[in-house]
Order: C-alpha cells, then sequence, then structure tokens
C-alpha cells in the first residue's frame, strides 16, 4: 500500500472533533476521490497526509514511513486548492522546471521531462509566458504540470475542479486518468460537489459528520 490511515482523528480549537477514526488505504495506480461539503475537512486531511498538520489520534503511513514534507520529496505530488499559492516563477517553463531541479536532475533531463510535461498538458504554447498572467484555467494547468512532472507515486489533489466549468474539469479529470494509467501514480482527489461524475475513479469515499465511508 502506498498509504495506509488508520484510526485517525483531528479536533479544533476548541474541543470538537473535525472528523474521527478516519481509516482508509490506497494502493499503486488507485484513483480515489473523497467528496464532502464545505467544512467537512477535506483540506484538513490532505494537510494532514502531507505531514503539515499533526492528528491527535491514529497512524499514516504513506510512502513507507509516517508523514514529512522533506522525505516525501519527489514522491509524494501535492495540488493546492487554489493555483495562485502554487505559483512563483517568472515563466511557465521554470515552474515546472523547479521541482525538478530540488531532485537534482541532469538539465538535459530537466528540460525534457519539462517539454514532455507541458506537452501532455496541452501547455507546450505557454512555457515562456508568465504564470501569473494567465487565466484561472491556464493556472490550475501549470499547477498540476509543476505537481506531476517530478513524476509522484501519489498525488494529492485539493478540490482541483473547484471554479473551473464543465470542459476544464473534464480536461483535468481526463489528463489526471491518463498520467495515473501511463507511470502508475496513485491518485487522491478531493471535491465539495457530491453529485459531480467521478466514473474515472476507483473508489469514491464521503466525507460527513466526521465520518468517512464509501458511497
Amino acid at each position: 500500500m502506498l498509504l495506509t490511515v488508520d484510526g485517525l482523528s483531528l479536533h479544533d480549537l476548541n474541543g470538537q472533533p473535525i472528523w474521527e477514526k478516519i481509516a482508509f488505504t490506497v494502493k499503486r495506480g488507485e484513483r480515489i476521490a473523497i467528496t464532502g461539503l464545505n467544512g467537512t475537512g477535506k483540506t484538513t486531511l490532505l494537510r494532514c497526509l502531507a505531514g503539515f498538520l499533526a492528528p491527535h489520534a491514529g497512524t499514516i503511513d504513506i510512502l513507507g514511513g509516517a508523514p514529512g514534507p522533506g522525505r516525501l520529496r519527489g514522491r509524494l505530488g501535492l495540488l493546492f486548492q487554489n493555483p495562485e499559492k502554487q505559483l512563483f516563477e517568472n515563466t511557465v517553463h521554470e515552474e515546472v522546471a523547479f521541482p525538478l531541479k530540488r531532485l537534482r536532475l541532469a538539465p538535459h533531463e530537466i528540460a525534457e521531462r519539462v517539454e514532455s510535461t507541458l506537452t501532455e498538458c496541452g501547455i507546450a504554447d505557454l512555457a515562456h509566458a508568465s504564470p501569473h498572467l494567465l487565466s484561472y484555467g491556464q493556472k490550475h494547468l501549470v499547477a498540476l504540470a509543476s505537481v506531476l512532472a517530478p513524476r509522484p507515486e501519489l498525488v494529492l489533489l485539493d478540490d482541483p475542479l473547484a471554479g473551473l466549468d464543465g470542459f476544464r474539469s473534464r480536461e483535468i479529470l481526463n489528463l489526471l486518468a491518463h498520467w495515473s494509467d501511463c507511470y502508475g501514480m496513485a491518485l487522491l482527489l478531493t471535491s465539495h460537489e457530491p453529485g459531480a461524475d467521478f466514473g474515472w475513479a476507483h473508489r469514491v469515499l464521503q466525507l460527513e459528520g466526521g465520518c468517512l465511508a464509501a458511497t
């Protein structure tokens, strides 16, 4: 298993449970959607899985150990709900190259990986554009490309379809399914739209009332 969550519980500042005794697993190449209304703790759950927040109880085994951003570099990808929080370089090319440089890949390998990733994401024509001047949908694709470029084993996506129209949503879901099939990466995607079409997912889980259950 790439991810095993067992008995995970977290309380808010007032001691009230956000969710309790959550348990689920994610295996290699699996695509899972977690749905739930705003305020049910979906983003908080992803932050725990990534090691940015410690739960009050329970255990997380992710990629063979406890969560920790440093240990998971290049193996775990995290896409924020708001792409503007993830973009900071001067060009799209530099944005996608940044995580590859942190992995100390050779310059020629970085160039090849950036080019292939931008092409597969359908934004090769934006390579020299400033990511800060793009449309909201284009920013989403650039942020996603920067997450996918290292070809992580597991990708956490925080409501990546929020604010997108139907066409752009399908485009992103198809892209994610393609990368999952080609590279065997597992996907864990959250959504605040329980009625959305998640036919691409192998499993759909619902977070409601502090509990996580299959729909």
